[in-house]
């Protein structure tokens, strides 16, 4: 909602208010589309999903737009409302899928490799089964707030349950 006000007060300060709407409509169809399957994701085994901000085990997905997109997308948010962990934690929970936000420059090659110094990714779930993912940049980052969200919260998803989410084409 926020997201949308301040869309729709940048419209009417630019004189852009039919492109602001447009953008606002996008959000809502998304939104109201990944809501649709809440029943389906209800029911459904949620893998554990681990959005690292950086490679300081710093945390994206908390307190933001990101960790309503995740529940909707059908994670199990397992480090919701934490800023951080440990790799002790992490080994210990194991996550399934591996998200890396471009506030860092880090890629899935760091931890499929071990590059990345004092840490050990050799025995976790998502790394020994390729499921490490660099978020997508387009205008901006799209695990910040903005025009782009939409795509974010398909393409996060799709990439989930892509089995309940199989219709969407990124």
């Amino acid at each position: 909602e926020d997201l949308q006000a301040s869309f729709t007060a940048m419209g009417q300060m630019l004189g852009k208010e039919e492109r602001a709407q447009r953008f606002n409509d996008l959000y809502t169809e998304a939104y109201q589309y990944l809501k649709s399957f809440a029943g389906v994701i209800e029911a459904a085994s949620k893998p554990k999903v681990l959005y690292l901000r950086n490679r300081q085990l710093k945390l994206q997905g908390s307190n933001m737009f990101i960790e309503e997109a995740l529940t909707l997308a059908g994670a199990d948010n397992f480090a919701a409302g934490l800023s951080s962990l440990t790799m002790e934690e992490i080994l210990k929970v194991d996550p399934d899928i591996i998200l890396l936000s471009n506030f860092d420059s880090f890629t899935p090659d760091d931890l499929y490799t071990n590059s990345i110094e004092g840490q050990d990714w050799g025995g976790v779930s998502a790394v020994l089964n390729r499921r490490v993912y660099k978020t997508p940049v387009g205008i901006y980052r799209w695990d910040a707030p903005g025009v782009e969200t939409p795509l974010m919260m398909k393409w996060l998803a799709r990439l989930i349950q892509p089995e309940i989410f199989a219709e969407i084409d990124m």
